[in-house]
């Protein structure tokens, strides 16, 4: 999907491919189990169908993905709210799987329904995530985007403006709680996200991976410094132990984060040269430089 097709409101349709066809399920261990939970949904009526976005969308995942995952209910769920007992298993079932895959995860699943479909916002998940994605069947999605090219930018620059501070106030953002691998991973996934928003600030709804691959095109010489290191970071991230995920998911159910238990869990996660690494970062003169946006 390129620039046009989401500079106006219409129509857009999107075929997201089923892994079965892909033919790489073999590639994830807890395949099966995503199928068996897939399955609980669909015989009870909850959901049409998973979508995997992300890293394990296009299969480029390491030690540092979280797994994306967009739901896709048969009826609109509000998760602030109270659920009933077969949509509260559901979502613990997979809640669970998803902190066995990652259990530095930081953020639930994503929701999609014919009716959040069809009355799409530029401030929902940007449809480009769903560009390298696969489900379980196969499925095609039908978006009404409501698209505001000016709103959209400013929103960018808002978005750039708050995750810009929260960075260089990360003593009482991120790391308030502790300064461990789940805190972070919070901090570089946030930094990460920089690029995205300067691209949305100028009017491009681009995905994560095409912003940094074309950093050269917008981005300043000390953020593609930034985003560098942090990349190596990244490449270099631990493999968490099975420890881990058991630890959370005591405190997950239908929520990721789980409260004030989870947080406790989580402080247990360090690693001495994670921890060097992104010192490294906060304390450079490249990092400060993202002060320039905090006045957007």
């Amino acid at each position: 999907m390129n620039h046009r097709d989401q500079s106006s409101n219409r129509s857009i349709i999107l075929n997201i491919p089923s892994i079965k066809v892909i033919g790489k399920a073999e590639k994830f261990p807890w395949f099966n189990e995503l199928y068996k939970i897939y399955q609980f949904g669909i015989d009870h009526g909850l959901i049409s169908d998973f979508i995997v976005h992300g890293s394990y969308g296009d299969f480029t995942n390491t030690n540092f993905s979280d797994l994306e995952i967009s739901v896709c209910w048969v009826d609109p769920i509000d998760l602030k709210g109270k659920i009933d007992q077969k949509k509260y298993i559901f979502l613990k079932k997979l809640n669970e799987l998803i902190i066995q895959i990652d259990p530095l995860q930081h953020h639930g699943v994503f929701n999609l329904s014919s009716r959040i479909c069809q009355s799409y916002s530029y401030r929902d998940l940007p449809l480009s995530a769903y560009g390298d994605a696969w489900c379980i069947s196969g499925m095609q999605l039908d978006f009404n985007l409501n698209w505001d090219e000016r709103a959209f930018m400013e929103l960018g620059r808002e978005r750039l403006r708050v995750t810009a501070s929260s960075l260089l106030l990360n003593k009482s953002t991120f790391f308030k709680y502790g300064l461990n691998l789940y805190s972070q991973k919070r901090f570089l996934s946030n930094l990460f996200m920089l690029p995205v928003f300067i691209y949305n600030s100028h009017g491009f709804p681009y995905s994560k991976k095409r912003c940094i691959s074309d950093a050269e095109d917008l981005l300043p010489d000390f953020i593609i410094r930034l985003i560098e290191v942090a990349s190596k970071i990244r490449t270099c991230w631990p493999e968490s132990p099975a420890w881990f995920s058991q630890a959370r998911s005591y405190f997950i159910n239908q929520k990721i984060p789980g409260g004030i238990a989870d947080r406790v869990a989580v402080n247990l996660f360090r690693n001495k040269q994670v921890s060097v690494s992104v010192a490294e970062i906060m304390t450079s003169k490249d990092f400060q430089q993202i002060s320039l946006y905090t006045n957007q």
